[in-house]
């Protein structure tokens, strides 16, 4: 029921997100304003802010056992753009004839015999096969974001999009036809594709290290690190877990739950990298940043919905 009444600061013109705290309700905003830069904004004829953008007391008394925190983050945006790298976990990707960059993240694996897919209930299936000798196809995947893509078409990625690597000058693969949809009212809890490769790849990041499988269970203040095509190696933490943002991705807003909060990290074009802790365990997919927070999706969320393993 709270995060239903939290839903209601997501129509405000400055309001990002949300996290709810032991001791308080983190408010995530654009930028602070004082009442009267607000007035002034609202004043203004040439903005789109109206009275509706205020925050009623009454409102605030429905919180009375939990203070509001205004944290200012900036504008949250997916994180394409126009920078080249070379391949390996980490490199530049982008969809054939368009200027949009973003990261190819690292390779995820899925399991067919014949013309099943062996995932879900039939995913112990693999063992009877594994006991018995039986052959079946384990078959690589190069996972990055949907606005990666599909940037210019996020509400309905299913079409084959060939993807080019500009730094080798020609194609690595299409996309798989397993990417995750924006949805333009409700709610969305990941952002994630697969491309199909053409090319030989390597399980490891441009600077050389390899993943110790995944981590389940985050928490607050755990130590990060990841490798974009944009801003290369770099190190965070995490700051909120479990949170609400509003993010925006060319002229639309798209709310987003479930995402992790991280300290700034990113750059745009890396979207579609992949987040490890210290132990080289993957912690999610960073798809969205501002100027002082990095987004994540939880790496649990990505292997529900599109049902890949990492190894």
């Amino acid at each position: 029921m709270i995060m239903k009444r939290l839903d209601y600061l997501l129509e405000k013109n400055n309001v990002i997100g949300y996290s709810e705290e032991e001791e308080h309700i983190e408010v995530l905003v654009t930028e602070k304003l004082t009442k009267e830069k607000l007035r002034e904004l609202i004043d203004d004829a040439s903005t789109d802010w109206t009275e509706n953008d205020v925050v009623p007391e009454e409102y605030r008394s429905l919180f009375s056992s939990k203070p509001f925190k205004v944290v200012q983050i900036g504008e949250v945006t997916t994180e394409n753009s126009k920078k080249y790298r070379p391949i390996l976990e980490g490199c530049e990707i982008n969809p054939n004839k368009t200027f949009f960059m973003g990261t190819g993240g690292g390779m995820c694996y899925k399991y067919f015999y014949r013309q099943l897919e062996l995932r879900g209930k039939w995913k112990s299936f693999r063992r009877i096969l594994d006991r018995f000798n039986i052959p079946y196809e384990k078959k690589a995947y190069l996972l990055t974001n949907t606005h990666v893509t599909h940037p210019t078409d996020v509400e309905n990625p299913t079409n084959k999009i060939f993807i080019r690597q500009p730094s080798r000058g020609g194609g690595i693969g299409f996309t798989s036809g397993d990417s995750t949809a924006y949805k333009g009212s409700g709610y969305n809890y990941n952002d994630a594709s697969l491309i199909d490769l053409d090319v030989p790849y390597k399980e490891e990041t441009i600077n050389g290290k390899s993943r110790n499988g995944i981590n389940t269970v985050p928490y607050r203040s755990l130590k990060l690190w990841k490798y974009g095509r944009t801003t290369d190696y770099t190190e965070g933490k995490i700051k909120n877990l479990g949170a609400t943002v509003r993010v925006k991705h060319g002229d639309k807003k798209y709310i987003f739950k479930n995402i992790i909060l991280c300290s700034n990290m990113s750059a745009s074009g890396d979207s579609g990298s992949l987040v490890y802790d210290t132990d080289d365990q993957i912690v999610g997919l960073l798809f969205a940043g501002s100027n002082t927070t990095t987004m994540v999706i939880p790496i649990t969320q990505v292997i529900k919905d599109l049902g890949v393993e990492f190894e």
